[in-house]
This record gives C-alpha cells, structure tokens and sequence, in this order.
C-alpha cells in the first residue's frame, strides 16, 4: 500500500509543471515582419525559460564567469562588426551554436563570412539606444521588452550581403522559426535580422 501511495506521489509530481513551465505563450505567424506580438511572443518565452534580464555591467560580468553567456563565435564562418563593443560580445550557448550553424551553411554556399553586429546588451545601454534608434525595444511594459537582454538574442547585419544573398539567409531563419527553434524580425532601418534563439 506504502509503495501504490509512494509511486502516485510521484506520478503527480511529474504531471504538475512549474508555474513558468505552464505559461503558454502564444506564437505569432511564421514571418519575419516586426509585430508587437512577436516582441510579446519573444518575452513570454524567456519568461517561460526563467531568463534573467541583464541589468548592467555588473551583472553580465557575472554572467560571463558562470558560464551562462559565451563569447560570440568568430572564425572565417562569421564575424563580428569592429562597432559592437567587446564587452557585448557575448550570448547564450545555444545561440552561438545556432550562429555557427548558419554562418557554416551561408559559408558554403557563397563562400562568404556572416557579420554578426549585435548580441548581449544590458538594460543600462538599452534604455540609452532608444534614444538613437527607432527600431530598439522601448521596454515600456514587459511585453516590450528587448530579447537582448537577456543573452538569447542577436543580429544577422545585411549590408555586406546582396540580395541573393539576404533571401536565403531570411528563408533559413523562417524556417528555424518555423520549427520554433527561434523567432526573427526583419529590420531595415539597421538593415539587420533580429533572431531570438529558443533552443
């Protein structure tokens, strides 16, 4: 009988999700336009996923030596633009091995390296980008947030690439957001493709 309670006990254990495991988040269509549900859609996921936000400097120093973000791959796949700061050159595990994966494939079929122009950015220089750049997050309500913050995310930039160039690297990143894999938005006035990485 001990035993019949013991294995129900757990059963029921496993069955119940954590609070953050049973928020649903509600994904956009598949496409690379900018919406405010795909900003939401970006911010419930790394609610889901229990991502701390990084507030300031400190704070992603701390991050980097626990291992939670990573130095941003750079080889003869991908680079990174000189702008981006060093202290910002970093991201989660799993987007950099997502970078490394497309810049491989764009690598092999033109026999060109992908420009990597943004990644981990804390809440401090955020709130100082609005005031330059239209497209940044403005953070105003948690829903607006910017997926910057907390490592998941960076951007692809398009002004080195042609327009053969710029279709196959949207239609890669459409379909890694197909299969949930990512989430990515489009932008044209930095002339980049913004891409959450999930996983």
């Amino acid at each position: 009988m001990f035993r019949f309670i013991f294995a129900l006990l757990l059963l029921v254990g496993v069955c119940i999700a954590t609070p953050a495991e049973a928020k649903s988040c509600k994904k956009p269509s598949v496409s690379l336009n900018g919406t405010p549900q795909s900003l939401a859609y970006q911010n419930c996921m790394a609610d889901r996923k229990e991502w701390t936000r990084i507030q300031d400097d400190r704070q992603l120093k701390r991050f980097v030596k626990a291992g939670i973000l990573v130095p941003l791959p750079q080889n003869k796949h991908v680079k990174i633009d000189k702008r981006l700061k060093k202290k910002f050159r970093y991201c989660r595990p799993a987007t950099r091995a997502f970078i490394l994966q497309i810049s491989q494939a764009f690598y092999a079929e033109f026999g060109e390296p992908l420009w990597v122009n943004s990644a981990a950015r804390t809440a401090y220089y955020q709130k100082k980008l609005t005031k330059k750049n239209p497209n940044a997050a403005r953070g105003d309500r948690a829903s607006r947030r910017s997926s910057h913050l907390t490592g998941a995310t960076f951007d692809f930039g398009k002004k080195k690439l042609n327009r053969t160039q710029v279709r196959w690297l949207g239609n890669r990143l459409l379909r890694n957001e197909g299969v949930g894999r990512a989430e990515t938005t489009e932008e044209f006035g930095q002339a980049v493709f913004h891409t959450m990485v999930f996983r």
